[in-house]
């Protein structure tokens, strides 16, 4: 509902910047609670925002080709996903510190350069197609159905 009620690309956008800022912000944590809240606040923010992201992917690509944009997508979040836990435990071994400011690298990257790729998806910020409450369409209902005995 977020997606549908906000600018999807500042949502996606704002969810990349504000996992910088945690990820500078961890190594520093010396509070249990603090690092299990503030995480907690940052999978609030990913969960809301990766629909924006979901349906800028599905604004972009022709809908003939949306399924396998959708799976190759997926695909790589899964494969970047296991990459970044290998990576992670390899810099951290270097010191606690160097997954954070490399997480925090790349959001910064992907912060910047984010926008400029979703540009030509439309999506919002340029003035693109979020649904509306006036552009929803009301269901019919069903015929009504006799029963003949």
């Amino acid at each position: 509902r977020m997606a549908d009620r906000f600018d999807r690309q500042r949502l996606a956008v704002w969810a990349l910047a504000s996992s910088l800022g945690f990820a500078v912000a961890y190594p520093f944590l010396h509070s249990l609670a603090l690092l299990i809240g503030l995480g907690a606040v940052e999978s609030i923010g990913v969960a809301i925002a990766y629909p924006a992201v979901q349906s800028l992917l599905a604004e972009s690509v022709p809908e003939a080709a949306l399924g396998r944009a959708q799976g190759l997508s997926n695909a790589i979040q899964t494969g970047a996903i296991g990459a970044a836990a290998a990576v992670s435990g390899t810099l951290f071994a270097v010191a606690p510190w160097v997954p954070f400011v490399t997480a925090a690298s790349i959001a910064g990257v992907l912060t910047v350069s984010a926008p400029l790729v979703w540009r030509s998806a439309g999506g919002d910020s340029d003035g693109g197609s979020r649904a509306r409450a006036s552009d929803v369409v009301p269901p019919r209902s069903a015929p009504e159905m006799t029963v003949v005995p």
